[in-house]
């Protein structure tokens, strides 16, 4: 009897605990159903994505798209569009190909394009190392440079393992900082490395040649830089191809208006030179024009007189002639020509002849009729 009354009691019990546990194990089963569909879409979205959109890029101009699964290099993309395993399988690295530029400021005071007074003095003028750039000469003096320098990457695989490049070579280099302490070394990538090596070879050039040398000949100056540079990068091997380094120097502020001073005087004297050389140009011009006119000239006068006296032989050669056949004849006939030639010039002519027995004949020529009225005549007359 009283294991029948424990039987009862025992399934009064459960069926007690079945009407206070049963909705709640029904609505976590069916969250946990809910949930189980939601992961089994998420996980299908992701493989379809993983499979699909995931792994597709596009290769933009003036880039170059490097491919590495797991680390190591298995593709390159210079152009199109492309399919691979997406991350973590293979990474997307992307490197630019145009040319890029990086200007040196390191030569360059801190306070660098502000106007100084000269009458303040030279307490808030002096360079303070450490702060103030500025490169020493080789004949121990000081100058402010600052440089540009244009590059384009020609090899992207070499580029990126040798230049210690960010997780993104088209973002600016990385600073380094001491994980402990948390003190700033520094950035550290290409672009740091480039300008490192550029300013090395600054003070190495700077350092062989006097400041005066360097201020005269800035286009020398810049060439020996870009050949050093040049050098040293092709002996990195780090892919990369100098296009050009551009240079602008500037003399301490302390000194520049006496540069300044210099500079103008070292410009007048090439304009006076210059219009020296000019005047110099002109005169030989004018005088080389005047030569030319004196030869042709001489050259005229000569043909006209030698073809003057070889007419005047052909002449005397045919008097000659006529005076061998009749001396007396062609006398008196070159006699009156030169007569009638002197007379021509005569206004006033008297013709005295003496006669025998001491009588002498005057001939006169009345009333010469005027120059004026001949003139007046002859203009009538037409």
């Amino acid at each position: 009897m009283s294991e029948e009354i424990k039987n009862q009691e025992r399934d009064g019990q459960d069926s007690i605990y079945g009407n206070t546990y049963g909705a709640g194990m029904r609505a976590m089963v069916r969250s946990l159903q809910a949930a189980f569909f939601v992961l089994a879409l998420i996980i299908v979205g992701m493989v379809i994505y993983f499979f699909t959109f995931g792994g597709y890029f596009v290769v933009e101009s003036q880039e170059y798209v490097l491919v590495l699964r797991f680390g190591r290099l298995v593709f390159q993309f210079d152009k199109g569009a492309h399919w691979v395993f997406p991350y973590p399988v293979n990474e997307i690295i992307r490197i630019p190909v145009n040319q890029q530029t990086i200007k040196s400021k390191t030569f360059l005071p801190q306070n660098f394009g502000q106007k100084i007074n000269p009458d303040m003095g030279p307490q808030n003028q002096t360079l303070v190392p450490g702060r103030d750039g500025y490169v020493i000469t080789g004949d121990e003096n000081i100058m402010h440079t600052s440089w540009t320098l244009n590059y384009t990457i020609k090899d992207p695989e070499l580029y990126y393992r040798k230049c210690i490049t960010p997780k993104d070579p088209k973002d600016p280099d990385e600073v380094f900082t001491d994980k402990e302490t948390n003190e700033i070394y520094g950035p550290r990538g290409p672009r740091t490395l480039l300008g490192n090596v550029l300013d090395s070879a600054v003070l190495r050039v700077a350092a062989s040649e006097p400041v005066d040398e360097l201020y005269r000949n800035t286009s020398d100056f810049q060439e020996k830089v870009e050949k050093l540079f040049k050098k040293t990068i092709t002996n990195m091997n780090i892919g990369i191809d100098v296009d050009s380094v551009h240079l602008k120097s500037e003399p301490p502020a302390m000194t520049k208006p006496a540069f300044d001073q210099v500079l103008k005087a070292e410009l007048d004297r090439d304009t006076v030179k210059q219009d020296a050389r000019k005047y110099e140009v002109q005169q030989k011009n004018d005088a080389e024009a005047q030569r030319a006119k004196i030869l042709a000239e001489a050259e005229a006068y000569k043909k006209r007189v030698v073809s003057e006296v070889e007419a005047d032989g052909k002449y005397f050669k045919a008097i000659l002639a006529q005076y061998k056949k009749s001396p007396q004849t062609v006398l008196v006939e070159l006699y009156n020509k030169k007569l009638a030639e002197a007379l021509a010039e005569v206004k006033g002519k008297y013709i005295i002849n003496k006669k025998p027995g001491g009588k002498q004949e005057v001939w006169l020529k009345i009333n010469p009729e005027p120059e004026k009225s001949q003139q007046k005549l002859k203009d009538n007359k037409r």
